[in-house]
């Protein structure tokens, strides 16, 4: 609900999150700022999807829902979208965790915290990364004594795809969030329903994404670790 001198508007936005709020208020200061009517911007507001991978909400076919946020994952957009996560009526709660991008300070606390965040935001963690990630963000969990059940954790995005794949059903809400080199958009376009053979570990390549890269068919020959 939007009130200001012109009223009081009903506002519904396809944006998830509330820090997404900050956009939606900025276009309206910029309206009322130079007395335009907000009815006909508020109703583009209304119609604006969210950016591919961006806290984007994607249907699944056995009926769960997905929120894609594979962009990036500096620490506040880990926080964002746990915030999020949280507040899903969902009946399960399921978090698909990468690596933090440059975390600031220990890496060490920032992951266990992040661990102990995990306890309340998710009921089922599948956790991608190496052995020390994964034993640092187990850290956390333990700390808060999480009822949290861990679903798989390893680096091999096909076996995270086939421990999802058979668990998901109707009422279920699944993030999946990592760093950009990680490339765990794969997951969500597995799950998706594309099919997926590329399982490089980690990826540099900057000319296209997973949704447009011709080798998440036909994945990398030799199923190389690291793809130059």
């Amino acid at each position: 609900t939007l009130v200001c001198d012109a009223g009081k508007f009903t506002v519904r936005t396809r944006l998830l999150g509330e820090r997404t709020l900050n956009a939606i208020l900025a276009t309206a200061a910029v309206a009322i700022s130079q007395d335009l009517p907000l009815e006909p911007i508020l109703q583009r507001l209304e119609e604006l999807e969210p950016m591919r991978s961006r806290l984007q909400s994607v249907p699944l076919a056995s009926g769960a829902v997905l929120i894609r946020d594979e962009q990036k994952s500096t620490l506040e957009t880990i926080d964002a979208a746990l915030d999020l996560l949280e507040k899903i009526p969902a009946q399960r709660r399921i978090c698909v965790l990468g690596q933090v991008s440059e975390p600031p300070g220990s890496q060490g606390a920032v992951y266990r915290r992040l661990g102990e965040r995990l306890a309340s935001a998710a009921t089922h963690l599948v956790l991608i990364g190496d052995p020390e990630t994964r034993r640092r963000y187990r850290v956390g969990l333990k700390a808060v004594e999480a009822e949290t059940e861990l679903l798989y954790q390893g680096m091999n995005v096909l076996e995270a795809i086939e421990s999802l794949r058979g668990f998901l059903g109707p009422g279920d809400a699944v993030l999946v969030k990592g760093r950009d080199t990680q490339c765990l958009a794969r997951i969500s376009l597995g799950l998706a329903g594309s099919q997926v053979r590329c399982s490089a570990r980690t990826c540099k390549v900057k000319l296209t994404d997973c949704d447009f890269c011709g080798r998440l068919e036909t994945g990398w020959a030799g199923n190389p670790k690291h793809v130059p």
